[in-house]
């Protein structure tokens, strides 16, 4: 599992999954080690995944790419 460029607190591994260490909301309590992110699929087929405090949905294949290509 390694660290998203430019999202911090996420981590993507090389099976598409992402990890987040970011708190849910702005009043709760950071999460004890992280979370697994649900994904959901677009029209198109792509798994999409949504990131905070951009409130973005970004693709799964994109991240593992960003990771992945220097």
């Amino acid at each position: 599992m390694r660290p998203v460029p430019g999202y911090d607190g996420y981590y993507v591994t090389n099976t598409g999954r992402v990890w987040s260490t970011r708190s849910k909301g702005r009043h709760a309590k950071p999460y004890l080690g992280g979370r697994w992110l649900k994904d959901h699929p677009n029209a198109n087929g792509y798994t999409l995944v949504n990131l905070a405090p951009q409130r973005i949905f970004r693709s799964v294949h994109t991240l593992v790419a960003l990771k992945a290509v220097p």
